[in-house]
Parts: C-alpha cells; structure tokens; sequence
C-alpha cells in the first residue's frame, strides 16, 4: 500500500511539471489532432518503459555513470542540442492550410513522426534520465520493499504518468477545434521556441 501511494505521489509530480514533454504533447494535439497527440504520448512512455528496464537491469553500472559528472555534461549538452533542433524545426517548418476533416495523405508516417517526437523528447531530456535513474536507485536500495514492491512502486508512476497524459490530449483536443487556424500557428511557434530556449539554456549550462 505505501509502494501505491509513494508511486501516486511521484506520478502526480511529473504530470505538472512544465517543460519540453508537455510543450510537444499540446504542441502535436493542437495542431495535428488526437491521434497525433496520442502518438506523441506513447512515444513518451516507451522512452520512459526502456529508461526503467534499463535502470532496473544494470542498477550498479547506471548508478556509476549517473554519478559521473563528465557524462552527465555530455547529457547535458547533447540534450540540449537535441531540444534545439526540435524546436527550430516547429519555428521554421512552413505552416500549411488546416483542415481538420481532411484525412492525411500519408496517416501512419505522420503518426510514427509524431511517437518518434515524443519518443526523442523524453529520451534526450537530461531530467528524465536523472528521475528514473535515481528513482529506481532509491526503489531497490529500499530494504524495506520487496521486488513486488519495487514494482507496484515504478508500475504506479507509469499509470499515472499515463493517465494524466491522456487527460492532456483529450483536453487539448477539445479546444482545438474551438480557435482558429492563426492561433494554431502562433501556438506551434511559442511551443518551438519554448523547446528551443530549454535546449539553449542546457547548451549554456553544461558549456559554462
């Protein structure tokens, strides 16, 4: 029961944070749709499936690198040259007429763009790394728990993570249809340039 209740506990504390991951779920919803928002989502939570198989398989060779302050620049600075180009990419990508009855030329393409945003997002976000690596430390040097705990633990983040997710696509689904197409594109801008300031500001950071 408190492996339920911790893991509730650090779920709800992801799901409001702001920074790229949310950026690029009501980014992709709004402009693009559900499905794309969605897609985006799961993209997200298999980047954060493979950082706690990973972290949970090698825990000792993780927990090194995790604290090796070279790696963790080069992380840094990586990510954050990821981040950047993500973000111009939205900036400077030619807006295109909306028509949100129109199907998509090429509807699966899209969609696996759209997982691979998300998916890259997460992945190269030094943050997410940092939380499960250092989440998953704690949850097995716990000695209280045992291995169910350990996973009723992680399992209890994930749903939530999920959950809370879903509940920002449906609602940015929602208010899609209810602005105009100017809005949507002003909105992809800001979100671009949000995603290109935190990819400069780690650049900076891990350069300094």
């Amino acid at each position: 029961m408190n492996a339920l209740v911790q893991g509730f506990g650090y779920g709800m504390f992801l799901s409001v944070l702001v920074g790229p991951i949310l950026v690029i779920i009501l980014q992709n919803t709004i402009s693009k749709g559900f499905k794309h928002g969605l897609s985006t989502t799961v993209g997200i939570w298999a980047s954060d499936i493979a950082y706690i198989l990973i972290s949970y398989w090698a825990l000792n060779k993780i927990t090194k690198i995790e604290q090796n302050v070279v790696f963790n620049e080069y992380l840094g600075l990586f990510g954050g040259i990821i981040l950047l180009i993500i973000g111009l990419g939205i900036v400077l990508k030619k807006p295109k007429p909306l028509d949100f009855d129109q199907p998509l030329i090429n509807p699966a393409m899209d969609l696996a763009k759209s997982w691979m945003q998300g998916f890259s997002v997460n992945t190269f976000n030094p943050f997410t790394i940092a939380f499960w690596t250092s989440t998953v430390s704690m949850t097995v040097s716990n000695s209280k728990w045992e291995v169910f705990d350990h996973w009723i633990f992680l399992g209890t983040i994930l749903l939530t993570i999920i959950c809370t997710d879903s509940l920002k696509v449906i609602f940015s689904n929602i208010i899609r249809k209810k602005i105009n197409q100017e809005y949507i594109h002003w909105i992809n801008r800001i979100a671009g340039i949000l995603i290109s300031c935190i990819g400069i500001y780690l650049i900076i950071k891990y350069l300094s």
